[in-house]
């Protein structure tokens, strides 16, 4: 099948660039992963593309038109767009994989020229089958290799876990809540969509990390909450607090998608960190004092995380430290709102 012709030639090259236009439009409605933010246009896809074809059509045109040769051509175009996006970032795993197929491709291209030939008639066209079967051999360890790289990169980014670093100025010079905003714009316009997009995941971590330091001083919070961005989450895991360790982790999916949803779940948790501090200030008071109806939304917050339910929805939902920071999110969006939309 590898060697063999199972379609006319105008087939073959029609097939070919239907294909890679799927590949293409699949990959830009699919890729808020990493490679757009790493910077890589979409269009470096489409040339990897565009020569893999020219490259292909020119070693398979005469004997290997067939699917499997079409699967090869597309997933070394792919691949080499994975390794020229994630090259700065994971280059010990690239160059690993490209040594492997140089090695391997040398081997069997050795094999392949080191029998000698008798007859200087059949030279040329000896000659000429070996150079086929030799970029043959290049194609398919290539294509293999491509796969394996595709591979090993995405495991290794669904396992990656991002700590934000405090690299924006946030100015804090005023208390009040819409001065705050206001005088933060140039972060918070960072939500908007268009401008989303256009971050780095490192970038748009620590756009987080400046904006919970912004609510840590509306909420009268030490500005010390560690935000950090994990794949490892559940699908249905929006974003977690643990106390214990005073850190966020927000689903690294939805720092992909969305800029305002990231904001909105970032709203949440900074509510149950801000809920911590009320039970640790009310366990400070007399007791005399903890029965004043001042502090009886605090005694039930202290009491559901005693007994914090996150295995049945209908009372995780329903619990009041949940309803809590749902209310706090709606209500803080709309004034996050006013300034991403005011532009």
């Amino acid at each position: 099948m590898l060697i063999k012709n199972t379609m006319s030639k105008f087939t073959f090259v029609m097939k070919q660039i239907i294909y890679s236009v799927v590949v293409w439009l699949l990959n830009n409605s699919l890729s808020y992963d990493k490679m757009d933010e790493l910077g890589i246009s979409e269009l470096l896809l489409l040339y990897f593309l565009y020569e893999c074809f020219l490259i292909g059509i020119a070693i398979e045109i005469e004997k290997r038109r067939n699917e499997i040769s079409i699967a090869m051509n597309i997933i070394i175009a792919y691949g080499l767009y994975i390794a020229a996006s994630y090259y700065e970032t994971r280059k010990e795993i690239v160059l690993s994989v490209f040594f492997g197929a140089i090695i391997v491709s040398i081997f069997f291209i050795r094999l392949i020229f080191k029998e000698k030939i008798d007859e200087k008639k059949k030279y040329r066209n000896l000659l000429r089958n070996r150079i086929f079967q030799s970029a043959a051999i290049v194609q398919l360890t290539l294509s293999i290799s491509m796969l394996i790289l595709t591979v090993l990169i995405f495991g290794v980014n669904k396992s990656e876990r991002i700590i934000a670093q405090r690299t924006e100025t946030v100015n804090m010079n005023i208390e009040a809540d819409s001065g705050t905003l206001k005088n933060n714009e140039k972060v918070i316009l960072k939500l908007q969509e268009k401008s989303w997009y256009k971050l780095s995941l490192t970038e748009r971590v620590n756009t987080l990390v400046a904006i919970a330091d912004m609510e840590c001083v509306y909420l009268g919070m030490p500005k010390d909450l560690v935000i950090a961005a994990d794949h490892t989450l559940e699908d249905t895991t929006l974003g977690t607090y643990e106390d214990r360790e005073n850190e966020i982790t927000i689903n690294m999916n939805v720092i992909y998608e969305s800029g305002e949803q990231s904001l909105e779940v970032l709203l949440h948790e900074i509510r149950h960190a801000f809920q911590h501090r009320l039970v640790e200030a009310y366990r400070k008071i007399d007791d005399e004092e903890k029965n004043l109806k001042v502090f009886q939304e605090i005694k039930l917050f202290a009491s559901e995380f005693r007994n914090y339910e996150d295995k049945n929805y209908k009372i995780y939902y329903n619990q009041r430290c949940e309803q809590d920071c749902r209310e706090y999110a709606r209500e803080r969006m709309e004034e996050y709102y006013s300034v991403i939309y005011d532009k």
